[in-house]
């Protein structure tokens, strides 16, 4: 019996550039054919480090909103915080200064504020400018103490929301009267002013007195308990597999013991470490919360330089260990009675910079670690571009105590001779299948010395670091947040899993050029978005099975001027694809690195028959230049549709695409329903008409349509359902592919045409 296919289109915003040239390739899988090793979604990890916008700022990962809060870094003159301003208004004799201690006991100063003989309408406070979202307010709370006098009908310490310039009041609140002996909390929820993406919040004492402030606080109504709700949701639409904190360098630094890091946010330790001031009040507790309510895997690096080996063994107690122990009793009294079990813990962080010290650290801190949880996964670093027997040498100490031998590749591609956009683009989007030669030898190293396969390896921070050179055109900072690195992050997720025999872990450095924080320049409103890299590995950590099969693919190969500086494209495939399954599904994931030419790839996905409904998840763009910026978040997002697998498959250029390919599909039974139409379209390609000859099985008429690839209907008409054959004259389009689009009823029939 004839076999008919009923087709729903999704979405049909599929990118084909009109004027771009075709090349062929080939790829087919074997579905038998499995390689004998598996993946896991640790693959598709990240890396969060105490620096720059990531975590402890207006646009970091965790919510507050205020700068400085516990008043810890004073400004030139000790009046009151760096990141503090003071305002005063009327007459009055004023004082501002920073004293030391406050409520909060590891804390250094409080802020304090006097005011004598003022007049009515008199007010001295400090004030901080902060983003606000104007359908969503805040909480706001601070401690203090102090006695003040009634002056006219107001007295006590108030909140004021001002705008920026002071100039227009917008709110206030009462913050109420202090207690000159102890020190109180005072919460308001302020709610959102509808038209100002910044405002500015004063605290200011009205009456003659004193009072001494600390610890305030100011969050987004919208946190996920404590975590800003646009860096959470970017997180749980990604589902990394792992999480490895705090650091990177910033673990090493002098000031960064963790116990200063857990319980009460309001009673942590002001951190002077590194680059400058940090707060942890997203401390170890919060970061294992977030992951556990994410379902990721917390890592841990434990700071080896300025540290000893029982106060890393004392955090993993504090981790892992039960409530009888004695930092698994302050977890519990922490509110954390269950454990966490932590599995992941590296010890130090890239220690080879300090010489040969590793060599007898890291035994050491194993030996108290171990004592504490011998469950645990430990991860020693390595420096990636030594030699072998420099990895010998270190490995001669560790390699018997060590479950997983990291390495950091993260890559500059700086070219040092004039190269132009499309080459540096052409470039990038091959340095993964570079960098798989170097994981081969370090891989190689592994199996050499004997320690695979108890010893694996991971790229546990990794990214690509865009550095300015002068004769480009191009901004380095919207660069970083283009299609190109789209590329280079599908890319380098081609080769960790190609390289997954040994490879298990990998974790993108979250700031570098993954996801970008900001504002937008236009309306001054907060920016927090996920670059094309962001959205990429999003893509693959959705979709993704733990089988990875044995492929085959046949592409032209890339030939390009070889410049200086600059990461060797030359004899790279243009097109690239890999395939990963499970029970359900295959996954296909294509990348055509070609800047102008679409592909048209014939798909032999072995047991997969034709006519199979393919789930397609793609993104690209009309140039590889075209980026999200603050202004333009979501200018490259991937889109979704659907493709009835018939033979060929064009992936246009730049682009990085996933087939979702069900295994056991079943084709609707159409049998028993005679209103099911179907269509016979000749000649396609065409120059001028096109043929539609069907059976017609009702009276009805069909609906036809034409839509270009931009989703734009270009004709619209309809068909004789008693006739059996019609024609459309289509010579008024360019040339180009198109969709002809069919509908009877509730049934659609679509189909790719091509017109020359």
């Amino acid at each position: 019996m004839k076999q008919f296919i009923k087709i729903v289109i999704v979405c049909i915003f599929l990118y084909v550039p009109m004027k771009s040239e075709t090349y062929n390739a080939d790829f087919s899988l074997k579905t038998s054919e499995v390689m004998p090793y598996k993946i896991s979604n640790l693959l598709f990890g990240g890396f969060i480090e105490f620096v720059d916008d990531v975590v402890d700022s207006p646009n970091g990962i965790w919510a507050q909103d205020l700068l400085d809060r516990g008043f810890d870094v004073p400004n030139s003159d000790w009046t009151t915080s760096a990141s503090w301003k003071i305002h005063s208004e009327g007459y009055g004799e004023y004082q501002t200064k920073l004293n030391p201690g406050g409520y909060n006991k590891r804390g250094v100063y409080e802020q304090y504020l006097s005011a004598k003989n003022t007049w009515t309408g008199s007010m001295l406070g400090v004030y901080q400018n902060v983003f606000q979202n104007d359908s969503v307010g805040f909480d706001f709370y601070l401690y203090f103490k102090g006695n003040i006098k009634k002056n006219a009908n107001y007295e006590g310490l108030y909140l004021y929301v001002f705008d920026t310039t002071m100039t227009r009041l917008l709110k206030f609140y009462a913050l109420g009267n202090p207690d000159s002996l102890n020190w109180r909390k005072t919460s308001v929820k302020v709610a959102p002013t509808k038209g100002y993406s910044r405002v500015t919040l004063l605290i200011a004492i009205i009456g003659d007195g004193w009072v001494s402030i600390d610890e305030a606080s100011c969050m987004p109504s919208d946190n996920v308990k404590g975590v800003r709700k646009e860096q959470y949701d970017l997180l749980k639409n990604w589902k990394p597999g792992v999480l490895r904190f705090p650091g990177g360098g910033f673990v090493n630094c002098a000031d960064n013991y963790w116990a200063e890091s857990i319980g009460d946010i309001d009673q942590r330790k002001a951190l002077i470490a590194g680059d400058g001031y940090r707060r942890m009040d997203f401390g170890y507790d919060e970061f294992i919360q977030l992951c556990n309510d994410l379902k990721i895997e917390p890592y841990i690096v434990t700071r080896v330089q300025n540290a000893t080996p029982e106060e890393a063994a004392n955090l993993v107690e504090y981790c892992n260990g039960g409530e009888v122990s004695t930092w698994g009793k302050i977890r519990a009294q922490n509110g954390h009675p269950a454990p966490y079990k932590v599995k992941y813990w590296e010890i130090g962080n890239e220690e080879f910079y300090f010489g040969d010290t590793y060599l007898t650290n890291y035994p050491n801190f194993y030996r108290e670690m171990i004592k504490k949880d011998p469950s645990i996964c430990f991860i020693s670093c390595f420096d990636l571009w030594q030699s072998g027997e420099g990895f010998q040498r270190v490995m001669d100490s560790v390699g018997s105590i060590t479950n997983i031998a990291s390495n950091h590749p993260i890559v500059l591609n700086i070219p040092t001779e004039p190269a132009t956009d499309e080459e540096l683009y052409i470039s990038n989007s091959c340095i993964g299948s570079n960098m798989l030669n170097i994981s081969n030898t370090f891989e190689g190293w592994l199996i050499n010395g004997g320690y695979f396969p108890k010893v694996k390896q991971a790229a546990t921070e990794w990214g690509y670091s865009y550095e300015f050179w002068p004769w480009s055109p191009r901004d380095r900072v919207e660069s970083g947040g283009s299609l190109d690195l789209g590329i280079y992050m599908g890319d380098q997720l081609f080769a960790f899993i190609r390289e997954s025999k040994s490879l298990i872990m990998a974790n993108i450095t979250y700031q570098m050029n993954f996801i970008r924080t900001g504002f937008n320049k236009n309306t001054n409103e907060r920016s927090i978005f996920g670059t094309p890299s962001y959205h990429v590995m999003a893509m693959m950590s959705n979709h993704f099975g733990e089988n990875v099969f044995n492929t085959q693919l046949n592409s032209p190969t890339i030939e390009a001027r070889t410049i200086k500086g600059l990461w060797n494209p030359n004899g790279h495939p243009w097109l690239d694809a890999i395939a990963t399954g499970n029970n359900d599904t295959i996954f296909v994931y294509v990348i055509n690195k070609h800047p102008k030419d679409s592909a048209n790839v014939k798909m032999d996905l072995d047991t997969i028959p034709e006519h199979t409904d393919v789930n397609v998840y793609q993104l690209a763009s009309s140039s590889y230049m075209d980026a999200n910026t603050y202004e333009n978040p979501n200018f490259v997002i991937p889109k979704e549709y659907k493709w009835e697998k018939a033979g060929n498959y064009v992936f246009p250029p730049h682009s990085f695409t996933i087939l979702a390919v069900p295994r056991n599909y079943k084709p609707t039974d159409t049998s028993v329903n005679s209103d099911i139409i179907s269509f016979n379209i000749y000649p396609n390609p065409t120059n001028d008409y096109i043929n539609i000859q069907h059976n017609p099985t009702t009276s009805s008429p069909a609906i036809v349509s034409i839509i270009d690839i931009l989703g734009v209907e270009r004709l619209s008409g309809s068909l004789d359902g008693t006739s059996a054959n019609n024609v459309l004259d289509i010579s008024f389009l360019p040339p180009g592919f198109y969709y002809l689009r069919i509908g009877s009823g509730t049934n659609v029939y679509n189909s790719r045409i091509i017109k020359n």
